[in-house]
Formats: C-alpha cells, structure tokens, sequence
C-alpha cells in the first residue's frame, strides 16, 4: 500500500527537513481515495514543498482566508492540499487533500463550491 510505504519514506526524508509531516486520520482518508500514481504525485510534493518552508508564500503555496479547513493550501497540479503549520513544534499537520475542477473543489466525496471574491468561509465538517 503506497500511504503505509509513505510514512516510512516521510520518516527517512526526515533527516534533511526541518518540519516533521502529519496527517489527520481524516486527510489520509482523503488521500487513500486517490489512485497509487495520483498519491504519489501528491506525497512527493508535500515533501518537497512543505519540509522546509512550509510557510513561505510560493507559487504554490499560499495562505487562506480565515475558514474552518486550515490556513494555507498547496496547490499540485490539479490536486488542493490543506495545511497547518507550527515553526515552534516543527510540525506540519496535513487536514485534507482534494482536487480541483474549475471552480469547485473536491474532498473525498463532497462538492465544495465557492467563489473566488465570496467573503463567508467554506463549508466543511472536520
């Protein structure tokens, strides 16, 4: 199973990142509904991407709006990675991982509308 073969590969990379990566039981869910090839797309960038400066502002990395889902979202390819980071504790904590079509994002099962000048939050239930 590629999530199990990650843990272990985000345990090894660890050495040279300076924020461990976790994520939520309900984040893995996510990512386990993701096929093999599309998980690895995805846990290749959060090392990449979130092991050392996961919170400076990229081309692919952002920070959100106030919403009930995180405060900074990675964007690889199609897929939305959801995110909190800590710079005390060194730790990353991954919330959600969905994709994106046009302009509706998809976590898991649900339709997650909005639009990009709407000012309330996301609809979501941790």
């Amino acid at each position: 199973m590629v999530i199990a073969a990650e843990a272990k590969i985000f345990q090894e990379y660890r050495k040279g990142m300076k924020f461990n990566i976790k994520f939520t039981p309900k984040a893995l869910m996510h990512l386990k509904n993701f096929r093999k090839f599309e998980q690895k797309i995805i846990t290749d960038a959060i090392k990449k991407q979130l092991g050392n400066e996961p919170l400076s502002p990229a081309r692919n990395r952002k920070p959100l709006r106030d919403n009930p889902l995180s405060r900074w979202e990675l964007r690889v390819e199609k897929y939305r990675v959801f995110y909190e980071a800590d710079t005390e504790t060194g730790l990353v904590e991954i919330r959600a991982v969905g994709y994106k079509e046009h302009d509706r994002l998809f976590l898991r099962e649900r339709n997650l509308s909005y639009e990009t000048d709407r000012t309330d939050t996301i609809p979501y239930s941790a």
